[in-house]
């Protein structure tokens, strides 16, 4: 236009400065529209429900992590914003006035070309619309990490490890449903992830899933390897034991027969062989069902375990048969056997019968007035008692075996109660006596009578849980009575802790009660004490414990006249006679008169009391100095009233 009109190609033109700022405004509407639709695009397409993109989701023990992650999809939208942007830096602004390039600039940061790039990105619309794709960015990656957060439900399949924690679990001895249970919980694993879409759209971004459904189920399917493994483990062990189990059984089947014994332990054979009947076709099922199990989950049995089934099968039905011909075989010996077995059950039933009727009379619920003894006889009828249960276990079992009707042993029955309940009486005895011993060890000066009193109390209560027939029983009853008697002596303890007692009173206790004891303070302790067995002398302690109350205030009378007379003085007063110094005269002795006066009487008062006994000679001494006072002071006052009119 400038060539045209004034035939000039300067771009410089005064004339024509004008056209150049409006063709520059317009160039810069344009380049704002631009941006803010291509902005406004963008963002419509960043929200919008078609992937422009797609990234994998993957496992990266332990969480479920993307591939970019969800921090790096966020820079990429905001690297692409920025770099639309930054393109705007490369059309270059005309010099003022002219429609001639502004040149680049030398600056600290490098090469500076001033461009429409700087007033762009200060129009609020686009500013608006940046900080808009920002938050949109943001939103999207925020959205990717909360949907990866649903799988952690699943983080138990992949992070722990599966061999320990089958291990722990099969040693715990589960059923075949406990098993089926677990089998469950990862089949629907591998179910959910393959009726799971492989991909899943966050906004614009498409989350393929489909390496980490694979992963999943992949970890899926080895704990159900792992479990099937060893189930079919336990299960190989349960056809091992029952093998073992029919070999016993065989072996004592086929025993040969030439006495009582003999016969016995193979008629026991016979009839365990049908008692396990009904087990060996639990048993048979049972492994049936463990390998239906395996089955359905695709897992291989080994080929071993079915041929030892099918040889258990087998080898039962030969023994049965075999145990069924054995017991035909020997109904005839059965009578003979029998006839001779009732005689030893008759002579065991008297037995039973003289030592029930023993540890009655003899036993530790005998009428014993210690319960040490009986806690000794305890061990020695425990060791009878173990040896004629076990006798008598076979006398029962031959009865089975022989069907002879059933013997009475109600007094035996009755007496092996009777002990069951006295091992229980003398275990809290037992327990009790040895907190006694660690107590007695506690020296007199460090006593806690807390201690003992939330001890015993302790003892009490659970004696008093024990069954009512229990603490009935005589040891019961005497133990109790002793852990009472020896709660009750505890606030004796407490009483014997006065000051007031003095070496006197504790030779004259141990004199009463019998017991002698070093008083030395570091050899003194509460073994001396529970010797002396308070609760018999209650009344005797309550009596000298008194009696040193009263000899206490005497003690402490006697010692408080001492303190005030050894401390008393004397008011001495300068006498003058006009301006003759006289010398010195007694001062007013009226307190000192009057003090004496109660001292006596209260000296007097400790004479006639019964328990003077001990401070006699002291209170006699006393009441001789006081009148000896008394008399002076007088005689001092009289001759001073004489001197003072002379």
């Amino acid at each position: 236009l400038e060539g045209l009109v004034l035939q000039t190609s300067s771009g410089k033109s005064p004339l024509m400065t004008f056209f150049y700022n409006s063709c520059e405004k317009k160039t810069f509407n344009t380049l704002i529209k631009l941006m803010i639709s291509n902005l406004e695009k963008f963002n419509r397409n960043l929200n919008s429900k078609s992937a422009l993109f797609s990234i994998e989701s993957v496992l990266a023990s332990p969480d479920v992590v993307t591939r970019p992650t969800a921090y790096q999809v966020y820079n990429m939208i905001v690297y692409c914003s920025r770099d639309f942007l930054d393109r705007f830096k490369k059309i270059p602004r005309w010099m003022d006035g002219t429609c001639v390039r502004c040149p680049s600039v030398r600056t600290p940061a490098g090469e500076h070309l001033y461009s429409f790039f700087d007033d762009l990105v200060r129009v609020q619309k686009v500013n608006e619309l940046v900080t808009q794709t920002i938050d949109t960015a943001h939103a999207i990656g925020s959205e990717i990490k909360k949907y990866l957060i649903r799988w952690r439900k699943y983080r138990h399949i992949w992070v722990s490890d599966k061999a320990s924690k089958v291990e722990k679990f099969s040693l715990k001895n589960p059923t075949l449903l406990q098993y089926d249970d677990n089998f469950t919980l990862y089949s629907n694993v591998v179910d959910e992830m393959e009726l799971m879409k492989p991909y899943i759209d966050i906004h614009c971004v498409r989350l393929n899933l489909k390496p980490l459904l694979d992963e999943v189920r992949k970890h899926a399917k080895e704990w159900k390897t792992e479990l099937g493994s060893r189930l079919a483990s336990s299960t190989r062990t349960i056809m091992i034991t029952f093998q073992s189990k029919m070999t016993e059984l065989r072996e004592e089947l086929e025993r040969g027969v030439n006495e009582l014994d003999s016969f016995k332990r193979v008629l026991q054979a016979i009839t365990d062989i049908g008692n396990t009947l009904v087990d060996a076709e639990l048993t048979f099922r049972d492994v049936e069902e463990r390998h239906h199990t395996l089955r359905l989950q695709s897992i291989e049995i080994p080929s071993e375990d079915l041929e030892l089934l099918a040889l258990l099968k087998a080898e039962w039905t030969a023994l049965y048969d075999a145990s069924l011909y054995r017991k035909l075989t020997m109904e005839p010996a059965k009578v003979v056997f029998a006839k001779t077995t009732q005689e030893l059950i008759t002579e065991f039933v008297n037995v039973c019968a003289l030592f029930a009727k023993r540890f009655n009379e003899e036993g530790p619920g005998a009428e014993l007035n210690s319960l040490e003894q009986g806690f000794n006889l305890m061990e020695e009828y425990h060791t009878e008692f173990i040896e004629m249960n076990a006798k008598k276990k076979e006398m029962l079992q031959a009865e089975k075996l022989f069907d002879i009707p059933m013997s009475d042993y109600s007094s035996y029955d009755l007496a092996y109660k009777d002990f069951q309940g006295m091992q229980q009486i003398f275990t809290i005895y037992q327990n009790q006596q040895a907190a006694r011993d660690i107590w007695a060890k506690t020296l007199w000066a460090n006593l806690n009578p807390q201690v003992l009193l939330d001890g015993m109390e302790a003892f009490i209560k659970e004696f008093r849980r024990l069954p009512k027939p229990v603490r009935l029983l005589h040891p019961g009853i005497l133990l109790d009575m002793r852990m009472k008697e020896f709660k009750n002596s505890i606030p004796l303890f407490i009483e014997l802790k006065n000051e007031a007692l003095r070496e006197r009173h504790w030779n004259e206790l141990m004199e009463k009660t019998g017991q002698h004891f070093d008083m030395s303070a570091d050899r003194f302790t509460l073994e001396a004490m529970f010797a002396m067995e308070l609760h018999r002398y209650q009344d005797i302690c309550e009596e000298i414990i008194a009696n040193a109350v009263k000899e206490l205030s005497i003690e402490k009378g006697v010692k408080e006249i001492s303190n005030v007379w050894t401390t008393m003085a004397l008011t001495v007063l300068r006498h003058t006679k006009g301006s003759e110094d006289r010398g010195y005269i007694l001062g007013d002795i009226s307190e000192i008169m009057l003090a004496l006066d109660d001292n006596s009487m209260n000296l007097q008062s400790m004479a006639a009391s019964q328990f003077v006994g001990p401070f006699l000679p002291t209170v006699q001494k006393w009441e001789k100095n006081l009148s000896v006072v008394s008399e002076v002071l007088e005689e001092w006052l009289m001759v001073q009233r004489k001197w003072l009119y002379l």
